[in-house]
This record gives structure tokens, C-alpha cells and sequence, in this order.
């Protein structure tokens, strides 16, 4: 069991790190990324019936890209610091900038207020990172950040805003990453499905795809390689006794996280998983999303005062198999445990 706690980590871009630090080298995806934003920031003027001027549009885009290369520049710089437990109420020493009750008293439902209030600990993943952020936007006008927030807000909501803004996203996808046609409509809708509401599509998945003894004879597998581990552990002379007691206690106490979570194949606790979620057969579907986005925010708060069980925070329907040192887990999830997924010589 484990107690979860709010995590303030950096935030997504939008290109990948290596593009910015390397910028000679990938001049060309910058380049891209500028049209991509340029095209659909003048489809945001077209819908708002707001006149069209490329030359201050094409202005704003590079500010935006600017801001983003400064923000990983900081990201990447090199200062050694680990995660480390503080209270809420250090995040105003933090970032004073942001006002924090405010923002969770916006954010948070009304149940979670309390807890919220009573100061609870927080784990900060880099401390002098956010000390930078708050540097950074200090120094930058509001404008080129209110236009940077709104822009990454967009790109969240890329597959909901129609086909003319599709059509702009892969004419990028087709010159950045070689895609020759756009995702096909259920597509995108089947994989925001699995990964809004992960244990219920799992469960389905489950249920028509899985044999009823794939994940006892998976377990047996794990537990013998758990069993080959300890082996050498105990007969390797190269390791001492302090290293081999504190591998050992580790191996004790690793997570399975195999094929799917139990719990997904009772109707009941799914129901009541699920039981604030009131999603309706007429919604459209960025209804439906928005909704799902809300309860999953709503359920994140829920989970800060709850405890919760390590052995069930996975989602069944990805496909992966791994060791993650965070947790201390090793994972095998259902799609792997599919015939189709081992060729005839047992090798994955």
C-alpha cells in the first residue's frame, strides 16, 4: 500500500528537447513546428471572424518558440538535484508567482479542500527547477505567456477541433515524422478511450481476449525468474553482504504488476469506480472527453487522501513488459501475454 502524493514535475513541450539543444542539426523540425502553429493560429482568426496578419502571427510564433528553447535550456541545465518531500504551503517560496490557494481552490473539488488546507507534503522532482521557471517568467512579457498557455491548451485539443485543423496537423506529421494519411477517426477515438478510461476498456480487452489461465501461468513465470534472481544473488562471490542483504530485501518486496489488475473483472467495484462519472449515449464526443478529464481530476484529488494499493496503478491495455526502478515493479501487461506476442521460440 501506498499514500499518493501531489507531484510538481516540468511540464510538456511542444518538439522534443533535442530539437531546441541542437538547433544547427534540427533546424529544419523548428522550422516545421513554426508553420504547423502559424497555420492554426490563423484558423483560429478564421473561426473568431478576426481579420488575418500572417506578419504578426508569424511575430507571435517565434515568441512562442522562443520562450519554449528558454524554458529547455533551464530544463536541461546542469544542476544535480534529487526529489524531495516539502509542504504546499512551500510552494509560495518556491514560485511565489503563482498564488497556490487560489489556484487548488479553482481546481480541486469542494471534498478536497480540506485536505488541501491542512498542509500536506508534496513532492517537488526538481526544487532549483521551479526556482528557475520562476526567473523565467518573471522576465517575460504576460502576453508571450498567456499566447504559450493558450497554444499548448490547443494542442490538447487537437483532435476535437475539426477536419481543417486534421489536415494541418498532417500535413506537419507527414514532413516531421513520415506519416502518409491522417488517423483514422475510430482510431484516434478507441486510443483516447483506452487511455482516458484505462480499466474499463482493459476489462473488455480482458474479458474477449485473454484465456482464463494466462495470468496464473504468467505469475508462475515471474515468480521464477524472482526465483533464478535470488539464486544468483545467494551464489554470486563478487557482491558483498551489505549489497546482497539490501538486493535481496529488494527483490522481497517487488511488485507484480501482471496482465491486468483483479479487480477489473468485478462488475461491481468497476461500477463504483466509475460512480461519479455520468457520461450520457447523446453526448458529442469532446463532451465526452471533457467529462472524463474532469472526473479524472476530480478521482486524482480523491486518491491524495486515500491509500492506495501499488498492484493496481497500471493500465492492462497498453502493451510493455519491464523492470521500473521507481516502483519496484516488474510489468507484464495483458496485450503481452497473448500468443501473438511470442514467436515459437518463447522469445518476446
Amino acid at each position: 500500500m501506498l499514500t499518493v502524493l501531489s507531484q510538481f514535475d516540468k511540464g510538456e513541450l511542444l518538439l522534443d528537447k533535442k530539437s531546441y539543444l541542437d538547433r544547427e542539426e534540427n533546424e529544419t523540425n523548428i522550422e516545421l513546428l513554426k508553420e504547423l502553429l502559424t497555420n492554426q493560429i490563423e484558423l483560429f482568426k478564421e473561426d473568431g471572424g478576426l481579420p488575418s496578419d500572417i506578419t504578426k502571427t508569424e511575430k507571435d510564433v517565434d515568441e512562442i518558440i522562443d520562450l519554449e528553447m528558454k524554458m529547455v535550456k533551464i530544463m536541461d541545465a546542469d544542476v544535480n538535484t534529487d526529489p524531495q518531500v516539502y509542504h504546499l504551503r512551500d510552494m509560495r517560496k518556491l514560485m511565489p508567482l503563482v498564488d497556490w490557494s487560489q489556484f487548488f481552490s479553482a481546481v480541486a473539488p469542494f471534498d478536497s479542500q480540506n485536505y488541501l488546507f491542512s498542509d500536506p507534503e508534496i513532492l517537488v522532482v526538481d526544487p532549483d527547477y521551479l526556482n528557475r521557471v520562476n526567473e523565467l517568467l518573471q522576465s517575460t512579457d504576460s502576453r508571450i505567456i498567456t499566447n504559450y498557455v493558450f497554444m499548448l491548451f490547443s494542442r490538447k485539443w487537437s483532435g476535437e477541433m475539426g477536419e481543417k485543423y486534421e489536415d494541418v496537423e498532417q500535413e506537419y506529421n507527414e514532413m516531421m515524422y513520415g506519416q502518409q494519411r491522417k488517423t483514422q477517426r475510430w482510431q484516434f477515438c478507441t486510443s483516447t478511450a483506452i487511455k482516458k478510461m484505462s480499466y474499463a476498456t482493459a476489462a473488455l480487452y480482458v474479458k474477449k481476449a485473454l484465456h482464463k489461465t494466462t495470468k496464473k501461468d504468467t505469475l508462475e513465470i515471474a515468480n521464477a525468474l524472482k526465483k533464478e534472481f535470488r539464486k544468483i544473488l545467494n551464489t554470486s562471490e563478487w557482491i558483498d553482504d551489505d549489497t546482497r542483504n539490501n538486493a535481496l530485501n529488494k527483490l522481497d518486496h517487488m511488485i507484480r504488476q501482471i496482465a491486468y489488475p483483479g479487480f477489473i473483472l468485478d462488475e461491481k467495484r468497476l461500477d463504483k469506480y466509475y460512480s461519479n462519472l455520468d457520461v450520457r449515449c447523446n453526448d458529442t464526443f469532446s463532451e465526452m472527453v471533457e467529462k472524463v478529464t474532469q472526473w479524472q481530476t476530480e478521482r486524482f484529488f480523491e486518491q491524495l487522501r486515500e491509500v492506495q494499493d501499488r498492484f493496481v496503478i497500471f493500465n492492462s491495455a497498453h502493451v510493455t513488459a519491464s523492470y521500473t526502478q521507481g516502483t519496484n515493479s516488474l510489468r507484464k501487461l495483458t496485450a503481452l501475454t497473448l500468443r501473438s506476442f511470442i514467436s515459437a521460440r518463447g522469445c518476446f
